[in-house]
């Protein structure tokens, strides 16, 4: 019952924000951040012809990327911004068969769904066995900018509030944030060595903000790990091709996945 108020939330949320200018709004496509990254990435692996869907497509900056494209948002606000298919609907249930796309994207949009591995069952049941997925959440999302503790005067904070807001040049500190993930890490790599099946993806549930938006990333129901989603995807059988050694998936920080999915079907 939860689940399906949060959904009913962030519908509600997304269709009234994306009406207005300060929500995701890029002028040109040439302003977001991902879009070199997106663009090497579909010619690397040559899929300016492939099927592709985009999940948590917004208001469709990337549609002109490739010829045959898909976009899916929970918001239908966005609709009036599309030439090319779309869909309103939510990543938990996906709309579509089973080996429906060669290409799935997503990105700034994991961290703000409820529940996160539920979105990737689906991103990988409607991949064909061998598609590819490139997945750019928001990682490692911080409690208190759901709060916006950040950019929140003193005055109008609880005394909890105020404690977190005197010591974030601590908490957001490379030196603090990695002595408290590395021991973590070390343990999931170890642990992840005795599995005997696929895992559960690991996750910290956020209470996301759809009231005020203090500010970015204030909407994120979850903070992942990408070391997690990685393990997540090999548990599978899933081939990680951006992070192949297990050195460089340790000491991955905030960047992009691409994940080949397993050849022997969505299992």
């Amino acid at each position: 019952m939860r689940r399906l108020r949060n959904l009913a939330d962030s519908k509600s949320f997304y269709d009234r924000v994306y009406q207005h200018d300060r929500y995701a709004q890029f002028t040109e496509m040439s302003d977001h951040f991902s879009l070199s990254e997106l663009i090497t990435f579909i010619s690397n692996y040559n899929l300016k012809k492939q099927r592709c869907l985009e999940v948590g497509s917004g208001r469709g900056a990337f549609q002109e990327l490739v010829a045959d494209y898909t976009g899916i948002d929970i918001s239908q606000s966005v609709a009036s911004h599309y030439n090319k298919p779309f869909f309103v609907g939510s990543a938990e249930a996906l709309p579509f068969q089973d080996n429906s796309f060669d290409v799935v994207w997503s990105i700034t949009v994991l961290e703000d769904i409820p529940d996160p591995q539920k979105a990737l069952e689906e991103m990988r049941r409607v991949l064909k066995p061998g598609g590819l997925l490139y997945l750019h959440p928001a990682w490692h999302c911080r409690p208190w900018i759901c709060e916006g503790i950040p950019v929140r005067s003193y005055k109008e904070l609880t005394l909890r509030q105020k404690w977190i807001k005197s010591t974030l040049p601590i908490r957001d500190s490379l030196i603090v944030r990695s002595a408290l993930a590395l021991p973590v890490r070390l343990w999931r790599i170890v642990t992840y060595r005795f599995r005997q099946s696929s895992i559960p993806l690991s996750y910290t549930p956020l209470v996301a903000d759809y009231d005020t938006f203090w500010m970015v990333d204030s909407d994120a129901c979850c903070a992942l790990d990408p070391l997690d989603v990685i393990q997540w995807f090999r548990s599978r059988g899933d081939h990680v091709l951006s992070h192949m050694s297990q050195l460089k998936s340790f000491l991955s920080r905030s960047e992009a996945l691409i994940v080949r999915i397993s050849s022997d079907g969505n299992n």
